[in-house]
């Protein structure tokens, strides 16, 4: 999604959100560490982009790996995961 106006406008209104709950730092520093962790793991980013592996599955490893992130920081990977995985298959 890097660089199309579906990604400006994901995170736009991702940045609404937190500012309205008042959890912007926090919602920051998950996607800071969720980019980390994408740009140094090779397996993550196969797992990511992996046809074989659904969406379920992907959502179920993510919180295993990432519930101590924020809800709201949750709830947009999850959705991400999920409108990729729906992209892939149209």
């Amino acid at each position: 999604m890097k660089g199309t106006k579906a990604a400006g406008r994901y995170a736009q209104a991702l940045l609404e959100l937190a500012l309205e709950k008042n959890n912007v730092d926090q919602v920051l520093a998950d996607l800071k560490y969720l980019l980390e962790v994408n740009e140094q793991s090779v397996e993550f980013q196969l797992l990511l982009k992996s046809p074989i592996v659904n969406s379920d599955k992907k959502i179920a490893i993510f919180k295993e790996l990432y519930g101590q992130f924020e809800d709201l920081s949750s709830s947009f990977v999850t959705m991400i995961i999920k409108k990729v995985e729906i992209r892939i298959y149209l």
